[in-house]
């Protein structure tokens, strides 16, 4: 079944979240000890490192795992179209169409509502789809 926008948004939601968690908890530390603010030669690097965390979690959970800890929680997994695990190819290339997605005011989010399959454009350009199971006897581990 292919999820309704609502419940996308609710899963990016609940992924912020502990992504931002995440990246606090990561932060602190470096902040802190390295003395890193907008004018250290430093802050550059440091968000270079934040942006690759948050590029890691989500191709990294997706392959490893077939869904982020918010997915899990909607009973949500992430499959190619012949519904096996998908590659790190695929990850990757979902994870950055989702970037441009949301950059240009979730225009491809809002594709979803022009075609039948509810397909967004990570959807379609990484050859994935997001799955909502009924319980959890279908979901695989």
């Amino acid at each position: 079944m292919q999820l309704p926008l609502i419940v996308r948004l609710t899963i990016t939601i609940y992924d912020a979240i502990f992504l931002f968690f995440i990246l606090f908890i990561l932060s602190v530390p470096l902040v802190i000890f390295l003395n890193i603010d907008t004018t250290s030669p430093l802050h550059t690097l440091y968000l270079a490192c934040l942006y690759l965390i948050t590029f890691l979690y989500y191709p990294v959970m997706w392959k490893l795992y077939g869904q982020t800890p918010a997915m899990k929680l909607w009973k949500t997994t992430i499959t190619n179209k012949n519904a096996e695990p998908i590659t790190w190819k695929q990850a990757t290339i979902r994870y950055l169409v989702a970037l441009l997605s949301w950059a240009i005011a979730g225009l491809g989010f809002i594709w979803m509502f022009f075609r039948k399959d509810r397909a967004t454009w990570h959807d379609l350009a990484s050859g994935t789809r997001l799955i909502q199971h009924q319980n959890s006897e279908e979901q695989s581990d």
